[in-house]
């Protein structure tokens, strides 16, 4: 006999005997650990966990269940996560029912892969205390807090259902102020590293919305895995679409995302019910054929860069804001937020064709710079503004800059306005003007002193010339308990007779009564 000769039914067995040793013992050995786990026994523990790590307390409201098999399911009911103290309401979040089937293999490598994860009437309220804190603001649990990493456990997540969601905006009393109400989401991935495709129906204030994608695989919300994780996201309602897509770098912390987000919307008026309550429907003016683009990047800023922002829209009817108005087309763009913004504006009001064009400093200008990304900061110098504005014949331009522009001081705006007739923007006012003929108007308005527009306004060396009239001068006007006017003007060639006859017929219908001229002196 040849030694070192094995047959080939000893090189089976032996491979038999291998795979028992490598898949099948240790398959019996975690069935067997299932079959005496108590997942009751470790309830104490993952509610102290979460004590410890955001300073809520987490209850069971019954035993904890496990169906045995070679995936198990865990089920739970009446589940709760307190609020803080100080809320009107003791609970944040409530969950009348919890199934998770899991995968056993992966437990004996410290994770937990949920194969099928189902939440049953899940109940969030988020609100804010007296104090202002948000309950739904984690940053500062208990001293030593703890993660919130299930016992040392990774976990990852191949399939999840939520059923009837209601999800609460509440006030500091408790009362409701908005619901989004989520009547089915489903996430399927083809494995437990794939990426998860959702699809949601919902409402908010019982406008009904639809949701559909895809993100990355939840096993990164453990910190399982690297790279970008991909966002491809669209909403739907009342007609009108949101696509949101792109990466997010950190999905643990919402952190590190570059996102290009575009909308259109038919008819921005249908999504007035939205709204939280007490604030009129109004706020949504009936803008008609409204798309939005924009890149939004995190760049470790309480706001992130915006670039590329585009605003536009299309034939709308306003008549609802001012009777016989037409928005004709509207377009706002703003490459990034230090940046100046470019727009434009053409409309109707009744048979007057009005326009709107210009340029305006960045909008970084007007926020806190402790607030901005790095590539956002704004540059010194004024701010400054370039508008051009047409009414039928009628024109108005306004150039110049404002220093400080959040509070409206050291203003300098140069306005230029011509009239051919002035009757003719009767419509436009709201009352009758009187027909006088050539008007052109020069001044630069200021904010006298520096004291900014809201305290002061001044017009600096005035000029207007008419047909029958040209006059100058200076004029202040200060806001207060009791406003002061100062005010010097010239006349170099006035015909009253010839203006008061150009006046509105309306004024002078009813005869004047007598002169009175007050006792008490005039702040002039």
């Amino acid at each position: 006999m040849l030694t070192g000769y094995h047959s080939p039914m000893t090189i089976k067995r032996a491979l038999l005997a291998l795979v028992v040793l490598l898949v099948v013992l240790p398959i019996l050995a975690v069935v067997v650990v299932v079959a005496r786990f108590d997942p009751n026994d470790y309830a104490p523990e993952i509610s102290a966990a979460v004590q410890k790590a955001t300073g809520r307390t987490l209850v069971f409201g019954g035993p904890i269940t496990l169906a045995l098999s070679f995936s198990p399911t865990i089920q739970a009911d009446n589940v709760t996560l307190s609020n803080p103290p100080g809320f009107a309401d003791a609970n944040f979040i409530s969950l009348r029912h919890l199934e998770a089937k899991i995968s056993l293999l992966p437990l004996l490598s410290h994770r937990i892969d949920i194969l099928r994860l189902i939440l049953v009437s899940p109940a969030i309220n988020f609100q804010t205390n007296a104090a202002g804190r948000a309950n739904w603001d984690f940053s500062a649990p208990a001293k030593g807090g703890a993660s919130l990493r299930p016992l040392g456990y990774d976990v990852a997540l191949e399939s999840v259902d939520v059923q009837k969601a209601l999800m609460t905006l509440k006030d500091a009393n408790g009362l409701p102020v908005q619901k989004l109400a989520l009547q089915d989401i489903r996430g399927t991935a083809d494995s437990i590293a794939a990426p998860l495709t959702i699809t949601a129906t919902a409402a908010i204030n019982n406008t009904p919305i639809t949701l559909k994608g895809m993100v990355g695989p939840v096993e990164r919300l453990s910190g399982i895995g690297s790279g970008p994780w991909p966002v491809n996201l669209t909403f739907t309602s009342n007609g009108a679409s949101a696509t949101v897509a792109g990466n997010v770098a950190n999905p643990r912390t919402a952190t590190g995302y570059a996102l290009q987000v575009s909308a259109s919307i038919p008819t921005l008026e249908a999504f007035a019910p939205m709204l939280p309550a007490g604030l009129p429907g109004s706020l949504l003016p009936p803008i008609h054929g409204l798309t939005l683009a924009a890149t939004i990047t995190d760049q470790g800023a309480t706001m992130p860069a915006i670039r590329n922002l585009s605003i536009k829209a299309t034939g709308s009817d306003l008549s609802s804001l001012r009777p016989g108005l037409m928005l004709n087309s509207l377009d706002i763009e703003m490459p990034s937020l230090n940046a100046a913004v470019t727009l434009s504006a053409a409309a109707v009001e009744g048979s007057m064709p009005l326009s709107l064009t210009g340029k305006l400093g960045s909008v970084a200008r007007l926020i806190n710079p402790a607030w901005l990304p790095a590539t956002a900061q704004p540059s010194g110098g004024n701010f400054p503004v370039t508008l051009q504005a047409q009414a039928g014949q009628a024109t108005l331009s306004v150039t110049g800059g404002i220093a400080t522009p959040t509070n409206a001081a050291g203003v300098a705006l140069a306005v230029n306005m011509t009239a051919p007739d002035l009757v003719t923007l009767s419509p436009l006012a709201g009352f009758s003007l009187p027909a006088w003929k050539n008007l052109t108007l020069q001044t630069t308005i200021i904010d006298p002193g520096g004291l900014g527009l809201g305290q002061a306004v001044g017009l600096d060396g005035l000029t207007v010339t008419m047909d029958n009239a040209a006059l100058g001068g200076d004029a202040s006007l200060y806001f207060g308990k009791i406003p002061r006017l100062q005010l010097a003007l010239k006349g170099q060639q006035i015909d009253l007779d010839a203006l008061l006859s150009a006046w509105p017929a309306s004024s002078t219908a009813t005869a004047p009564g007598p002169l009175i001229v007050p006792a008490a002196k005039l702040p002039l």
